[in-house]
């Protein structure tokens, strides 16, 4: 939305911005389809797009310093890793390994960006929000809400959404029928 309404709709790029050295890499590997899988070619394309943001708008962080494009472009394919994997295990590793980049980087990355929520907190906050989502739009059973938001057994995903929503996924489920019918 931010990115709609920016007023900024051109802007110089250096060799060293993210957008110019993605928009150089696609151009140069689309020309060698045969040498690289569509999904490379996918990824480094998406990779554009993020980057538009960083390019086209101001973005700040908490003590109104901007950010170093390559941080907040990691950041935001971290994020958007998170969430298309969410039914898997994701760790740590996973992360860094997708983004090329040290675990202890990541760690910063969410540290430094998130406040006081670190990397697995951000993950649990995910899986949690988008079970809520599953429990509010179907009735799939809970074992396979927690299977679908990559909790490793039912108990443990009771305990943590009970912890976070305040009342058992059981619980919330009949009070959004509740709230439905009156």
């Amino acid at each position: 939305r931010e990115l709609a309404q920016t007023e900024c709709f051109f802007t110089v790029l250096d060799a060293n911005n993210p957008s110019a050295e993605l928009w150089n890499t696609l151009i140069t590997h689309a020309a060698k389809t045969h040498f690289f899988k569509k999904e490379i070619l996918v990824s480094l394309a998406n990779a554009l797009l993020c980057s538009f943001y960083q390019t086209f708008t101001k973005y700040n962080n908490k003590n109104e310093e901007k950010l170093s494009i390559g941080t907040s472009a990691k950041l935001h394919q971290a994020k958007l890793f998170i969430e298309d994997n969410l039914a898997q295990s994701l760790t740590l590793e996973d992360v860094a390994s997708y983004l090329h980049i040290s675990p202890r980087h990541v760690t910063r990355l969410f540290s430094e960006n998130q406040g006081e929520q670190g990397f697995s907190a951000y993950v649990r906050k995910k899986r949690i929000h988008k079970a809520v989502e599953i429990l509010m739009e179907t009735d799939f059973p809970i074992k396979e809400i927690a299977h679908e938001t990559g909790f490793s057994s039912v108990h443990y995903f009771t305990k943590v959404f009970t912890k976070e929503i305040g009342v058992s996924p059981g619980e919330f489920r009949k009070k959004r029928a509740q709230a439905r019918i009156n």
